[in-house]
């Protein structure tokens, strides 16, 4: 509560019975495949890919202060346009601020770039070939094709060691090394020896860097999709617990019937079961699917359910800990 500046806990009368592992799959190749899906509510119900850039605004440095603020201006503007959908302008952002509340107050720079799904066939038959080797029960063949549509997104962005340049250096070098513009933070690591961090002005890359970037910013937002535009619309999430939340999976603690056992997945938590039964199979396996069905790209797949989990287990022992201590003081 920001008014009053504190925070509310709530205990809920409710029993935590199984464990859901949830698991995307392959969330980079389905956050630039440009596949159809009704649960993206934004460009037709397709991720598109960035391309070629079509336009760059930044504010330079001035004494103007009235130009700056036109520059400004018209970048707030094109964020907030109704045709903003006309250009790649990045997912992740359009959902903060339209369901979010992200409020933007000043903007420095823009590039726009055109959009595309030049990606998307390649994604589709390499997924088939994996989806084939599975049913194969060949371990090695869909292992190898998982590697290649996963990797096949850009290394070069992934890589840190392009954007962050560390080195060791004595008291004096980390001196010089500090007035370099690129300088980030220092850290000492023992009797003048220093850990230095300098961002490089430039690296070489093999690969579009922009694709990789839009990549893993696509794959937040389709992530954050699952947990807003299904989840919270047709699951009682009072019921629901996020225990722990990964790049590509998330482990939830359910409050579901004490009596059929741990797995019953979103059984007895389902509020909304027409919006259930119309979208669950676009993210969800269910009993009978196909390796296909399971495996879709833009879906999840449920890795396993258990009736507790490492995170609770070291709760519970924290909580008994902390007692054992208040009891002996």
């Amino acid at each position: 509560n920001l008014e009053e500046n504190n925070v509310t806990a709530y205990d809920l009368d409710y029993i935590i019975t199984p464990i859901l592992d949830l698991d995307f799959n392959s969330l980079y190749p389905s956050a630039f495949c440009g596949i159809y899906n009704k649960n993206n509510l934004y460009t037709g119900g397709m991720m598109y890919m960035v391309g070629r850039v079509t336009k760059h605004i930044k504010v330079r440095e001035s004494n103007d202060q009235e130009y700056r603020d036109n520059k400004r201006k018209e970048m707030m503007n094109i964020i907030n346009s109704e045709d903003r959908f006309s250009e790649e302008k990045g997912y992740y952002l359009w959902l903060l601020i339209d369901y979010c509340h992200f409020i933007i107050d000043v903007v420095d720079e823009i590039v726009l770039f055109t959009k595309h799904t030049a990606f998307k066939s390649f994604v589709e038959i390499i997924a088939e070939k994996r989806y084939q080797a599975m049913k194969e029960g060949n371990q090695a063949k869909q292992l190898y094709f998982k590697n290649i549509v996963n990797s096949s997104h850009g290394a070069d962005g992934q890589n840190n060691e392009k954007f962050d340049k560390i080195g060791i250096y004595n008291k004096q070098y980390t001196f010089l090394k500090q007035l370099n513009k690129g300088f980030t933070i220092t850290r000492k690591i023992c009797d003048d020896r220093y850990l230095v961090s300098i961002n490089p002005d430039s690296f070489s890359a093999h690969k579009c860097s922009q694709e990789s970037i839009f990549t893993q910013d696509n794959s937040k937002f389709w992530y954050l999709c699952f947990i807003y535009f299904f989840l919270y619309k047709c699951i009682d999430m009072n019921r629901v617990h996020f225990c722990c939340m990964d790049t590509d999976s998330m482990y939830l603690a359910i409050s579901d019937s004490t009596i059929e056992g741990y797995k019953q997945q979103f059984k007895h938590v389902i509020k909304d079961q027409k919006f259930w039964d119309e979208h669950c199979k676009k993210w969800l396996p269910w009993d009978g699917c196909t390796i296909t069905e399971e495996k879709k790209l833009l879906g999840c797949a449920i890795e396993s359910q258990r009736e507790i989990s490492f995170a609770q287990l070291q709760n519970a022992i924290l909580q008994l800990m902390g007692r054992l201590m208040m009891q002996q003081e």
